[in-house]
């Protein structure tokens, strides 16, 4: 693939249409039916950096809930400190186009980055209690996957992570000009769950919280 080629396709299955759109100065972004999968306000080199050091410092086994186009898995994966990463992506299809996006190679060459062709709250039930020692959790919007914000989520995320460790939750701000309180719902269900020290971060416009 052209570095300056856009890929997409249509999927009858799922009748969502797929797009990795290059944007100049940056990485390729994810479109599904026309919706954005990736922060591109400040960039999204930035935006992934930034949610993978607000779990740092790295180490053992990371959780990715959401592999996307795999920046994140990458990201994780390029640490010393790192032992394997495992992340989840139920859609077929977007494992399919991230395979012809090339800033997304590493994600399948890294041996370290385990992917699953499945829903993470369906997936992390096969993993051990306390088997990760950071999760990083980049779900889609509330308003197309409410199930990754809901308490039994986050009760799962809890009980996979170790103790002492850590995990960071985007939640960005599209809800902010409509009075609708994501970030608070978020911190509340975390606190919920268990989780302690539970602290917006704003450069990477999500929540970090430990289990203690």
């Amino acid at each position: 693939m052209e570095k300056n080629n856009d890929v997409s396709f249509f999927s009858e299955k799922t009748n969502l249409f797929y797009k990795v759109r290059h944007i100049e100065n940056d990485l390729p972004c994810l479109e599904i039916s026309g919706i954005r999968m990736h922060c591109v306000k400040g960039g999204i080199g930035k935006s992934t950096r930034e949610m993978v050091k607000a779990i740092a410092p790295l180490k053992g086994r990371v959780l990715d809930s959401c592999f996307g186009l795999g920046y994140t898995a990458i990201e994780i994966g390029r640490s010393h400190y790192v032992e394997e990463v495992v992340v989840f992506e139920k859609d077929e299809n977007v494992l399919e186009i991230a395979k012809m996006n090339e800033e997304s190679n590493d994600a399948f060459a890294n041996k370290k980055i385990k992917i699953f062709n499945e829903p993470v709250e369906e997936g992390l039930k096969k993993f051990k209690d306390g088997y990760f020692d950071r999760i990083l959790h980049d779900p889609p919007s509330f308003r197309i996957a409410g199930e990754l914000y809901s308490q039994g989520m986050y009760d799962e995320f809890f009980r996979a992570l170790k103790k002492n460790g850590r995990i960071f939750h985007y939640v960005g701000s599209p809800y902010a000009k409509r009075g609708s309180d994501i970030m608070g719902g978020v911190m509340r269900r975390l606190k919920r769950a268990g989780f302690v020290e539970v602290k917006e971060v704003k450069e990477a416009l999500g929540v970090v919280a430990e289990k203690r």
